[in-house]
């Protein structure tokens, strides 16, 4: 029974393992691709910016500067800002109580994602709920108790903490009763009331309905996954926590959400579960995206984790350098040991060395002597074959030619005498069927010679036949250079062309070979003979 549980469990740890690898595979992706999602970021601020520039109503213009505003709101801070307070100019000049209110509390909630909170409370203090519209009493509420859940967390006076909780949880209790289930701002706060509360379970179901209602990819899936990782962490389940932090990192990096929180947690964690070279990894892509949100609140959370990464990396690397130092020594002692040793040898193997080198030079001669006297015996052995055959051929057709041409002498007639003897026809068919001959033996010989010719040539100059199994001129030209038979004048005997063209064919044809220096060698060693 003992050693059952021992192996069940090591299969469950197993499987997580696995999962965790995975996701962290995943995260790895994403944070390759990540000047992609910042590219399609930068793409939709331009179209929106470009709809701002050119919108003539002071309402309209609101709109646009509201609409950049969302889009910069988690991207960079200070452009968030700068479109807030176009839109608290525009909403002020039209004199709309209810825009200019949404945007001062707009404006309190970036300061205190920022980490300005002084400016954040003066803000707020300006807006009254009775200027604000029905629908951003939620949004109201959440501001003011993430207010006061930061100004909680960065106090070091504990009398102050206690006031901030107070506060955070009345203004949490306000959203509830607002909110209905529809709206993510009650998922939101319902979870952390309830983890505040150690109602961990209850948390859980409130998080499986807030999935139902988020898009993977968003910023609002982020939040979601980063709560249910919070909620993993304090039921000790610490694989779960580290999974559901990775899948709100992939969601942070997805819907470029700069003021990251998951990412750095994440490092956080695995630094001290000792992966010490992913922690790192981490943490420098999460300062680096923090960075270009432009807030400081970030660095002094981040500060110290990242402190301690680097001084951990940097130890482990002095660890690595002292290893590798004492490593070299030894290894320099032994090399002195066996260099003399190496010479000594080296010395005793030269005389062998040259000594065998020599003989194998001298075999791999005479065995490519012995390959070249072979393929040309049977060359030569075809040929004369084929010669004899082609010979017998035209025996019969001459004798068949004599046979008919006096048979005609008899009959007297002379007129279609002086007709067949005047016509080239016969010649012509006779040089075709010669070519055709040709063709068939050669190809016989060297049935790869068409592509392995085609292969000295550039790709937009190579020469294919226009039906298998035989060859055009300057195939044919090319296979009597194989062969041997260099002279164009030789070349255009067999062939029944012009000396002239058959130098005109090799030199086009040359000048469109890959290596033109050594073309014509390298038609000479073109492919192997058939040995069937």
């Amino acid at each position: 029974m003992f050693f059952f549980i021992l192996f069940s469990s090591h299969i469950m740890a197993q499987k997580e393992r696995v999962n965790l690898d995975s996701i962290y595979d995943a995260l790895s992706e994403v944070l390759s691709r990540s000047n992609d999602f910042i590219k399609l970021k930068e793409d939709t601020i331009k179209i929106k910016t470009y709809a701002f520039q050119h919108f003539l109503s002071k309402e309209d213009q609101f709109e646009a500067a509201l609409e950049l505003y969302k889009e910069y709101r988690f991207y960079d801070n200070d452009s968030a800002l700068v479109y807030l307070f176009r839109c608290l100019n525009l909403a002020q000049s039209i004199q709309d109580k209810r825009r200019s209110a949404a945007t001062m509390l707009r404006i309190g909630h970036q300061y205190v994602v920022s980490g300005y909170y002084y400016e954040a409370e003066e803000y707020f203090k300006k807006v009254s709920t009775e200027d604000l519209d029905t629908s951003l009493l939620p949004t109201y509420y959440h501001y003011y108790s993430h207010f006061y859940r930061e100004l909680e967390k960065f106090t070091i006076d504990v009398n102050l903490k206690k006031r901030y909780e107070e506060l955070s949880r009345m203004f949490n209790d306000s959203l509830e009763m607002v909110s209905s289930r529809d709206n993510a701002l009650y998922y939101q706060r319902r979870c952390i009331s309830l983890c505040s509360e150690g109602r961990y379970d209850e948390a859980k179901n409130i998080n499986d309905e807030w999935m139902k209602w988020v898009e993977e990819g968003s910023v609002g899936y982020s939040l979601m996954a980063y709560y249910r990782a919070e909620i993993c962490g304090n039921k000790q389940q610490h694989d779960e926590q580290k999974y559901w932090l990775a899948v709100s990192a992939i969601a942070e990096i997805e819907s470029c959400d700069m003021n990251q929180t998951s990412l750095w947690n994440l490092a956080e964690i695995i630094y001290k579960d000792g992966d010490i070279n992913r922690a790192r990894k981490y943490i420098e892509f999460s300062w680096d995206h923090i960075s270009r949100f432009s807030t400081h609140k970030r660095g002094w959370i981040m500060a110290p984790i990242m402190n301690e990464i680097h001084k951990e990396y940097q130890a482990k690397i002095t660890s690595s350098n002292m290893s590798l130092l004492i490593l070299a020594v030894a290894i320099g002692l032994l090399a002195v040991g066996l260099l003399a040793a190496f010479f000594y040898a080296r010395h005793e193997r030269r005389i062998a060395i040259e000594a065998r080198e020599s003989l194998q030079k001298t075999n791999l001669q005479l065995q490519t002597l012995n390959n070249q006297l072979g393929e040309t015996n049977r060359v030569k052995d075809e040929y004369i074959r084929d010669f004899l055959q082609m010979c017998s051929s035209y025996i019969d057709k001459m004798d068949k030619y004599r046979v008919r041409v006096n048979q005609k002498l008899k009959a007297n007639q002379v007129k279609d005498l002086i007709r067949m003897t005047s016509s080239e026809q016969l010649k012509k068919d006779e040089h075709d069927e010669l070519m055709k001959h040709f063709d068939t033996v050669f190809l016989h010989l060297f049935p790869s010679f068409v592509n392995d010719f085609n292969e000295l040539l550039l790709p937009e100059s190579r020469i294919y036949p226009k039906e298998p199994g035989c060859l055009n001129t300057i195939l044919r030209i090319f296979a009597l250079v194989r062969l041997g038979i260099e002279e164009s004048s030789k070349i255009a005997d067999f062939l029944d062309y012009n000396a002239n063209s058959i130098y005109s064919y090799r030199s086009r044809t040359k000048n469109q070979a890959v290596h033109k220096e050594t073309f014509d060698e390298d038609v000479m060693k073109l492919s192997t003979i058939n040995r069937a």
